[in-house]
């Protein structure tokens, strides 16, 4: 994958669990930094920075220097998943297009793509659409999302029975973070 999914759980090549909590942008120079959290004791420090150009490269070997993980891997082994792509009346035409494609490609997943809503809905900063999908094809969407997102910014979260914990805790982005209204939930 060749962006960052905030807020996903990643294995280092070394076989070290990380939690991205953001992406930052380098006072001097403005190059972007991974900013991830430990999820092991380590006595040198809790929260890192790297260069995202390097969070992303792969290995001499061939592997990821850090590897998305997979839900059962992770913090969010949960068996249901939402995605939120969001969009405005400017980025609408990103948002039918992969709406589209997504609805194309559903054969490929288990998925249920919703409607899209022009106006905003429950905590949602923006217009959305949803899609629902099984843990099962949790790095297969994502990866597929990545892709074909077109600039549009998307949460995705586990169904915990939380909705709270769910649009926190465990929410993750592609793209840029988004600020949710999270006293409707």
């Amino acid at each position: 994958m060749n962006e960052i999914l905030i807020g996903g759980y990643y294995k280092h090549y070394k076989n070290k669990p990380y939690k991205v909590l953001d992406v930052a942008k380098h006072s001097e120079d403005l190059s972007r930094l991974v900013i991830y959290e430990t999820l092991y004791k380590n006595d040198l420090a809790r929260v890192w920075a790297r260069p995202e150009k390097m969070f992303l490269e792969k290995m001499p070997n061939g592997t990821d220097r850090f590897e998305l993980l997979s839900p059962e891997n992770s913090k969010i082994n949960f068996d249901f998943f939402h995605c939120h792509i969001y969009y405005d009346q400017t980025s609408k035409p990103q948002a039918e297009a992969l709406h589209q494609l997504l609805i194309a490609s559903a054969f490929n997943y288990e998925i249920r793509v919703s409607n899209m809503y022009d106006r905003l809905l429950g905590p949602h900063p923006q217009w959305m659409f949803e899609v629902d999908f099984q843990k099962t094809d949790f790095l297969k969407l994502i990866h597929f999302l990545s892709e074909h997102r077109n600039g549009l910014n998307i949460l995705i979260h586990p169904l915990s029975g939380n909705d709270i914990i769910d649009h926190t805790e465990y929410a993750m982005f592609l793209g840029e973070k988004q600020n949710l209204n999270l006293s409707g939930l």
